[in-house]
């Protein structure tokens, strides 16, 4: 029984810094697809769905390197099946992030930094790590 509780409490261990190595990878990810969701739309004045989209490129490609060799360390399935899984994730993200931008900014009237952030956010918690620990990099 106390071994049963002792493994138990080494599984949460590992799923919490499991979680907090993905927010750091998600905030690492976050600051690149804002830098250049930043550069696009107030450097160059594109409009909020190409600037959205190019964020969440770029932003994507550090998150897939940074889950897959820190967050969730999974080398056991080979790279082109995470690979195939996390753009379909990703696909999935990038659709819920732009258009959710683009609904709370253009359809709301909301500031386009606070809708990119707060959509960011919901896609985060409520799509992409789910998926991403259960689908992409399961063991």
């Amino acid at each position: 029984m106390a071994k049963k509780i002792l493994q138990l409490n080494e599984q949460k261990k590992v799923s919490v810094m499991q979680f907090l190595k993905s927010e750091l990878s998600s905030l690492s990810s976050t600051i690149v697809d804002l830098g250049v969701f930043t550069l696009c739309s107030v450097v160059f004045h594109l409009n909020i769905v190409v600037s959205t989209s190019a964020g969440v490129i770029c932003g994507g490609v550090i998150n897939f390197l940074m889950n897959r060799n820190f967050a969730f360390k999974s080398f056991e399935q080979k790279k082109s099946h995470q690979v195939a899984r996390y753009l379909v994730v990703w696909v999935g993200s990038l659709i819920l992030n732009t258009y959710g931008t683009y609904a709370f900014v253009d359809k709301l009237g909301l500031n386009k930094f606070v809708g990119r952030l707060g959509t960011g956010l919901i896609v985060r918690f409520g799509w992409n790590f789910p998926l991403l620990k259960y689908f992409v990099f399961k063991k």
